[in-house]
Formats: C-alpha cells, sequence, structure tokens
C-alpha cells in the first residue's frame, strides 16, 4: 500500500510540474492546448484511481461482512446442537410415552421459550414453530389447553409428550407478533429415536437446571 501511494505521489507531482512548466512557457496555441489536455488527462486519471480505491475498499468490506454472517450462522447453529445433546430431560419410566414433536424448550424469566428444533420431526416438518416462539398452552385432543402459567418444566415436558399418532396443538406467542392473539399449531407426535433412547437407558446424563429437551 506504501508503494502505490508513493508511486501515485511521483505521477501526480510529475504531472502537475509539466503542466505548470507548459503554462508558463511562452509559446504558441498548440502548447496551450496540449497543456490543457494534460490537466484533463491528470484529472481524468486521479478520478479513474479514486474510484478503484473506493471499490476495492466497497470489496473487502462485503467480503468481510459475508465472513462474519457465515460463521454467526455456523456459532448459531453450533449452539443449538450442544444445547439439545447437553440439556438433561427428565428420566421416563419405562413404560412412559415415547413420542413427541421435536422441540427444545427453556424456562426464561417464567416463560417456556422454544430454543430449538430437532431435524426431521414432526415439529421440523411443519415449519411454523421457530426458536424464539413462546409456548402459551397445550392442548392434547380432546381435552381443554392446559395453561403453562406458574407451571414446572418437567410438566411441561409431560405435557408435549405422548403416544405415538395422538394429536397435540400448542398455542404459540412468536416473538416477532407480541401484539397479536396467538396462533395454534396442530402437530401429530411421533416416535423419535431420542426418547426410545431415554426409554431404554442409553443417554448419558448432563446436569442442567434451566433447560430441558421437549420432543
Amino acid at each position: 500500500t506504501i508503494l502505490v501511494i508513493l508511486i501515485l505521489f511521483v505521477m501526480v507531482g510529475g504531472g502537475v510540474l509539466l503542466l505548470v512548466l507548459l503554462l508558463r512557457k511562452r509559446g504558441s496555441t498548440a502548447v496551450k492546448v496540449l497543456a490543457v489536455l494534460c490537466g484533463v488527462a491528470l484529472l481524468l486519471f486521479l478520478f479513474i484511481i479514486g474510484l478503484s480505491f473506493i471499490w476495492l475498499k466497497v470489496r473487502r468490506a462485503e467480503a468481510s461482512r459475508a465472513v462474519t454472517v457465515e460463521q454467526d450462522q455456523k456459532q448459531k447453529r453450533q449452539r443449538a446442537a450442544e444445547d439439545w445433546a447437553n440439556q438433561r430431560p427428565p428420566r421416563p419410566q419405562a413404560a412412559g410415552p415415547s413420542a413427541g414433536i421435536g422441540v427444545a424448550v427453556s424456562r426464561q424469566a417464567g416463560r417456556f421459550i422454544i430454543s430449538s428444533i430437532v431435524p426431521n420431526t414432526p415439529a421440523a416438518r411443519d415449519g411454523r414453530l421457530l426458536a424464539g416462539h413462546q409456548v402459551l398452552a397445550v392442548e392434547d385432543e380432546g381435552r381443554d389447553a392446559v395453561s403453562l402459567d406458574g407451571m414446572a418444566l418437567a410438566d411441561v415436558i409431560k405435557l408435549l409428550r405422548g403416544e405415538p399418532g395422538s394429536i397435540v396443538t400448542l398455542h404459540v406467542q412468536p416473538s416477532y407478533m407480541v401484539l397479536v392473539e396467538p396462533i395454534r399449531i396442530r402437530l401429530v407426535r411421533e416416535r423419535l429415536a431420542l426418547l426410545e433412547a431415554e426409554t431404554k437407558g442409553q443417554l448419558l446424563t448432563n446436569a442442567t437446571t434451566t433447560k430441558t429437551p421437549a420432543p
């Protein structure tokens, strides 16, 4: 960069010196025209160089921004995977329900927030549940909706789980729609490999008090 600046400085200085010498020299009109043309060429050269520097700076900024966004997205995916892997669910009984919808729920300031969606599960295929949505109530088919206000996280997990093929409806407040009515999302529970492994006692348990996977 310093070498380029020195070269430009020498070129511009030489051009200005030549222009001054031509203008001071008393001569024909052709000499004056040549001096004017030299001045115009010098200005165009400086203009092109300036645009080139601006273009290079913009390209570098865009490339840096793209790398930053990609790294942020990668870190978010890694955190979501770690959240799911490191959470300790309530240990089910051998005969307990082994079907769910595929979400991880965390308790934040008394609210139950979806922290991640497990790929290839009912919630993931439906596409309407997103990380950050608040679950307000859970409704099993044929029963009244159960509000989650004041409920323990373990009890919320039990509500979300059930028998394979059973229908559960979540009353959800999207994080970006605070001022509108909650939406209802109807899903069919299905057997999940994670829950079946828990039932057979094949999962390692990692202690946590704030987040619990709720498939």
